[in-house]
């Protein structure tokens, strides 16, 4: 990887989420956003999933968002899941993707229900981080904190769904840690283009 990127890395134990910023485009967001707070940075990259099966896109740079602040909205989430009292009669563990991918099914033969819109009102807040290609989605089922990830493939169906239970606790340290490390990097390369 070119010193013009830096990546970050987010190991959970079936997969890991890629953090890649693109440290000149960071530089120049930076300044162009950071009028009123001289502190701000601008962390402009992609995420991408990386499994035992391979590597796919969550969230492509084509709209830079700021990955500093989706750390810390990730971060919140890690940290107290949000739940719903009887989500377990409404999808399984690990089946937020595969509820949501049924309900995009019946909306486009437009054969939705009541209870579908109920439901999908009750899960999109589990979404923390909506890219073009992905999401990521974090959420407590039972008590268990879940984290979710999926990629979009061309047809109607989730493309890669990878999920697994976590420790809030250590997630949240190596997310800190990696939030730190990016503005760092991000910081470095702003200074320096000075």
């Amino acid at each position: 990887m070119s010193p013009k990127f830096h990546k970050f890395s987010l190991s959970f134990e079936v997969f890991s989420i890629e953090f890649i910023v693109d440290l000149e485009l960071s530089a120049e967001l930076t300044y162009r956003f950071n009028e009123h707070d001289k502190e701000f940075l601008f962390a402009a990259g992609e995420i991408w999933i990386n499994t035992p099966t391979g590597r796919e896109l969550v969230l492509p740079i084509a709209r830079p968002q700021n990955l500093l602040q989706l750390l810390e909205n990730i971060s919140q989430s890690l940290h107290e899941p949000s739940s719903a009292i009887g989500l377990e009669n409404l999808i399984e563990k690990g089946g937020w993707s595969f509820w949501m991918s049924g309900y995009d099914q019946r909306m486009h033969s437009e054969s939705t229900t009541s209870q579908d819109e109920l439901t999908c009102d009750l899960l999109l807040p589990f979404s923390v981080v909506e890219g073009s290609r992905g999401r990521i989605i974090i959420y407590s089922y039972l008590g268990c904190p879940i984290i979710e990830v999926v990629t979009h493939s061309e047809g109607e169906e989730p493309g890669v769904v990878f999920w697994t239970q976590y420790d809030p606790a250590t997630a949240i340290r190596s997310l800190a840690q990696i939030r730190e490390e990016m503005s760092e990097a991000v910081a470095l390369v702003v200074r320096n283009s000075n």
